[in-house]
């Protein structure tokens, strides 16, 4: 939603459509305190009346006829079994750079916020880049 268009009534149908799990009061909030980017016009308040609108008329409606109550924060108590995804996740050893890490951290590294280094040599272990405090120098007052 941060990164589509909000400034038509078209946009409506795709933010509410890409948000629906957020209720109205969520909805809202993200909206009026969104900050826009230096080629972003402000999204006009009727824009955003507008999918709170649709909001409650779905998600708040849902939220209502399940017994919950529309508020900002979730539940910190969120009551869902605790699982691990299925898709992409290895408690092994990886080795080697997973295929679309190096496209996905590339548009990061291009804007100098991080940066990938293949190390081929590397064990595949993490822990081989920690090094005991002793081993790096003590701290001296």
């Amino acid at each position: 939603m941060l990164q589509a268009p909000k400034s038509s009534p078209k946009d409506i149908t795709d933010i509410s459509s890409t948000c629906f799990k957020l209720n109205s009061i969520q909805l809202r909030t993200l909206l009026e305190n969104y900050r826009p980017a230096h080629d972003e016009r402000l999204i006009p308040q009727e824009l955003i009346n507008n999918v709170a609108a649709v909001a409650e008329n779905t998600a708040d409606e849902l939220m209502r006829s399940s017994g919950q109550e529309i508020q900002l924060e979730e539940d910190p108590e969120l009551q869902l079994p605790f699982l691990l995804p299925d898709d992409g996740y290895s408690d092994e050893v990886i080795r080697g750079v997973p295929p679309g890490l190096k496209e996905f951290l590339d548009p990061l590294c291009a804007t100098g916020l991080c940066r990938l280094n293949v190390q081929p040599k590397s064990s595949g272990l993490w822990t081989v880049y920690q090094e005991n405090f002793k081993q790096i120098g003590s701290y001296k007052s």
